[in-house]
């Protein structure tokens, strides 16, 4: 049920942030759609790990702050 998406996380933020290896011709450089990047990303991140007040105490660990992991 979950095996498809375990590397979700992996694939959708290099997409994101346009920071993914190109094939051939290609270029992140005529890509628009790459909108996490510089001070919206830092704040992404912030607002991600700010939001561990209300995920239940029975989870494992409170979400982390992305912007810090993919420096």
């Amino acid at each position: 049920m979950y095996g498809p998406t375990l590397n979700m996380g992996d694939l959708l933020l290099p997409l994101w942030r346009k920071t993914f290896q190109c094939a051939g011709e290609d270029t992140t450089d005529n890509l628009d759609w790459g909108t996490l990047v510089g001070e919206v990303w830092k704040e992404h991140g912030a607002a991600v790990a700010a939001c561990h007040e209300y995920i239940p105490g029975f989870i494992d660990h409170p979400p982390r702050n992305v912007a810090e992991k993919n420096q």
